[in-house]
Formats: structure tokens, sequence, C-alpha cells
């Protein structure tokens, strides 16, 4: 059931039946925006239709079903791409030998002989050592330590990732940077923020070849200069990452095995 509303003296967004694809209730909402153009994508679990405010009820809501009916052609023909299992959180599982952006990182435990709360963590030159709060287990627990230990390596890693980014963007794209970021998050690779054009990377590309790292960044900026991801998109991805393709697949389908077999 569609409905008709005003808000505030202007057109309200117009939520449409909820539509279910396998075990999945996808909610549908329409909304009015400014401009010319009309789209339909799947966001945060949720589809957004958007159309121009100009045309009005009539015209608007025969637009609405045909985009609606083409993304969810869409999702059905490729369900892993839109409405796959989530990128897993980083947990680290004990000691050993990592790739921390094509360089090889040692990361050794020990068990402090002391009561504290707060585990203690340094490194330098390709090895962290961690010292965990004594427990009186026979393992010391790492996993619990995961976040702090993400969060240390991040901070010793955001400056090469902020150059490797200025590299890849002087050479191909020339555009203005905000911020670069490093986030252990779950949803996306990587994000653009238009018009800042603030950047951010997900944690577990720096551990994964250094090439998908390259295709990220090249993704992000590419948003610099087109927001969609139409064919001008990605021929504007092609130009820093020309296998981009075999990348983006990467990622798809290989990336979680490949932090497994490093131990994660």
């Amino acid at each position: 059931m569609r409905f008709w509303t005003k808000e505030n003296g202007r057109m309200a967004d117009i939520p449409f039946a909820p539509i279910t694809i396998g075990d999945r209730k996808i909610e549908v909402a329409m909304e009015w925006v400014k401009g010319k153009s009309m789209t339909a994508r799947l966001k945060n679990g949720r589809i957004q239709i958007r159309i121009p405010q100009h045309l009005g009820k009539n015209a608007a809501l025969p637009h609405a079903d045909m985009l609606l009916g083409r993304l969810t052609k869409r999702i059905l023909k490729d369900p892993e791409r839109y409405l796959g299992r989530k990128i897993k959180r980083l947990v680290f599982k004990g000691p050993g030998r990592l790739t921390l952006m094509g360089r090889p990182l040692e990361i050794t435990i020990e068990e402090s002989g002391r009561l504290h709360k707060r585990a203690k963590i340094w490194g330098e030159n390709g090895a962290i050592k961690v010292i965990l709060p004594k427990t009186g287990e026979s393992e010391p627990d790492l996993e619990g330590w995961s976040p702090s230990i993400s969060r240390f390596i991040i901070a010793k890693s955001i400056r090469e990732l902020e150059g490797r980014v200025n590299d890849i963007n002087s050479n191909h794209y020339r555009s203005r940077i905000g911020s670069v970021k490093i986030k252990d998050i779950y949803s996306r690779w990587g994000s653009c923020k238009i018009p800042a054009n603030d950047l951010v990377f997900n944690f577990k590309l720096l551990f994964m070849p250094l090439g998908v790292l390259d295709y990220v960044i090249a993704h992000e900026l590419a948003h610099t200069k087109v927001k969609n991801h139409g064919k001008r998109f990605w021929e504007t991805v092609k130009e820093a990452s020309p296998d981009y393709a075999k990348h983006r697949r990467w990622l798809r389908l290989e990336s979680e095995k490949f932090l497994e077999g490093q131990g994660f």
C-alpha cells in the first residue's frame, strides 16, 4: 500500500510494501529529490528509490515500480553480492607471522607476572609484542584483546596508507582529498564521503595483497570524479587499477579464506 502525504509543506517520503527475497524481508521507501536522476539502490538492508520531485505523484509511481522491478531482478540474479554475509571483524587468535602492507609482521604474546587490567602492546621493525594481564589460565586469551591490537596497528599504519593514497591520487586523479582513516568495519571495504572526499578503508585490507589494497584505493578515489557505479566510473577505476575486475572478484570470493590462512 502506498501513501501520498505532505509534511511541513513539502512532499513526504512514500513507503512501499516490503519485499521478501529468500528468508530476507527488505523494507522499501521512495524519497523525493531535487534534480533529474532516478535511482534505486539497496543500502543498509533497505531499498531506497529516489525520484525527482518535479514529476509529481501520477508520473512518479510507475517509474518507481520500474526501478524496483529492475533492482529486484539484479538481487535475485546475484543474491550473494547484494545480500551476502557481512564482512567479519578481524580477530587475532594467537601469535604468528602475518603480512602487513606487503611486509612480514611477527606477533608474539607473553603473560604478565603482575595483576593489571590492560594489555601492553609495543612494536617496531616488523614485530609486535603483546603482554597480557595475568589470568591464571593455561593459554593467554588473545581474542579478547583484538580491538586493542587493531588500534595499535592502525596508528602505526595510517601514515603509510596516506602516502599510498596520495601517490595514486597524484598519478591518476589529482583530486582534493579530505581525511584518510582506517576502521575495523564490517559493512564495506571502503567509502568516500562527498563532497569533503573523506576516505575510510577497512582495516582488513592492510593484510591483503597490495594489488587488492590499491584497487580499493582507486575505487574510492574514482568516486571523487564519478559518484555512481556506471560505465564511466569503472573506466575511471581502470586508470589506476587495470586489473580491477580480478581484484574485485577476489575480494568477494577469496578474501575470507585468505585471512583464515593468515591465522585470523
